[in-house]
């Protein structure tokens, strides 16, 4: 499938991703412009070797996902919301991804928590032998109750 130099640099990106997976709710405050949080996001991915694998993505409330800030954006994050920020980095063309929920609104913490578990349990459903299938389901098992 892989050789060794795809399967260390899927290893390297993915170890970029999980540390700004930690920085991303420090980045994400309200009143902080989006453009910002991109264009430190980004930087931070090429400091540690990487680079984007596709725009950072801000999506705030209903906007769930796909909203990539263009030059001179305004977007600032506002109180009480929910914002994610989707992002990807490439190492030597190998990609990996993941998104980060910031909640503003203590009344929607429910649904983040919800959310995660039904993620949770959709890591856990993969291992050899699990049709894919099974596994797109498992979230909506989750939260169907």
């Amino acid at each position: 499938m892989f050789d060794s130099q795809a399967l260390d640099s899927f290893r390297k990106s993915g170890e970029i991703v999980a540390k700004l997976r930690k920085d991303v709710p420090v980045m994400v405050k309200p009143g902080v412009q989006a453009l910002r949080i991109c264009d430190e996001l980004e930087q931070k991915m090429r400091d540690q070797g990487g680079k984007p694998a596709f725009p950072v993505n801000v999506g705030i409330n209903e906007v769930a996902a796909h909203y990539t800030s263009p030059p001179g954006d305004t977007l600032t994050i506002p109180s009480g919301c929910l914002a994610k920020i989707d992002f990807g980095v490439q190492v030597d063309g190998y990609v990996t991804d993941t998104s980060v929920t910031v909640c503003f609104e203590p009344r929607l913490e429910p649904l983040v928590q919800a959310a995660d578990e039904a993620l949770g349990n959709a890591i856990r459903a993969f291992r050899p032998g699990v049709k894919l299938s099974y596994t797109r389901e498992s979230p909506s098992r989750t939260l169907a109750g």
